[in-house]
């Protein structure tokens, strides 16, 4: 049967996804509908952040305790999550936010690997 890591793991892809697709399309569209659109984006990104968390929170403690490396994997994506949410708010760097963004998509693609039940 299927684990609840498996399950939030699955949810959180599926946020993200969603986060990236309104990311992309923020940037193609007009003032008024952009703004429902920038809502939407950060809602789901807020969302897909508490389920990276709780993702981690349960890997941690159902894995034996604490790794080092374990702990290393999980705070350099919450790094990548910082680094996203800065590069947005920094004028100078806003062009690469859809490859940041896609970077955090990739990295719910090996959230989602590492947490499949075999």
């Amino acid at each position: 049967m299927f684990e609840i890591n498996t399950i939030i793991a699955s949810i959180g892809l599926i946020m993200a996804t969603v986060s990236f697709m309104t990311g992309l399309q923020l940037a193609k569209r007009d003032k008024e509908v952009g703004v429902m659109i920038a809502g939407m984006h950060r809602i789901n990104g807020y969302i897909t952040c508490a389920v990276y968390i709780v993702v981690a929170a349960l890997s941690l403690n159902g894995n034996g305790g604490f790794r080092t490396w374990s702990v290393i994997g999980w705070a350099v994506g919450l790094g990548l999550i910082a680094i996203k949410i800065f590069v947005i708010r920094n004028e100078r760097y806003y062009k690469y936010g859809s490859r940041v963004g896609l970077m955090l998509f990739v990295a719910w693609l090996i959230i989602i690997y590492k947490h499949i039940v075999t």
